[in-house]
């Protein structure tokens, strides 16, 4: 968990992506810490996802649900996994959030959300 001390308790971790004109963007995700690395679930189609594929620096800090930062924040790398590891990120986040991401996903299911993707962040 090198780098992602001030996350061991966080169940809400803000990432800020940024554009190409350097402004950053921050949102709220779930996320599961293994190791010395992150894994966060998104839309296989969400801006994160492109701003991430042109610039792999990102922020990091714990938030709450809503987005309003809690702790310090972190400088990181973040890279978008092969499709073949999405199950995995699906399974390490059903796992620390339950109930709380069935809910979420009939909703998503209810509003035809398409495809996730996974990002793997790594401290600066």
């Amino acid at each position: 968990m090198r780098g992602f001390e001030s996350l061991a308790d966080a169940r809400y971790v803000s990432l800020g992506t940024f554009r190409k004109d350097g402004t950053r963007v921050d949102t709220p995700m779930w996320f599961v810490l293994r190791d010395d690395r992150m894994v966060i679930r998104t839309g296989a189609a969400s801006a994160k996802i492109k701003r991430i594929r042109n610039n792999e620096r990102v922020t990091i800090a714990p938030c709450t649900p809503s987005g309003k930062v809690t702790g310090p924040m972190v400088e990181a790398r973040a890279k978008v996994l092969p499709e073949s590891e999405v199950a995995w990120v699906e399974g390490q986040i059903k796992a620390r959030y339950g109930l709380m991401k069935a809910l979420v996903d009939a909703f998503n299911g209810l509003r035809g959300v398409g495809p996730h993707a996974g990002i793997e962040v790594t401290p600066r």
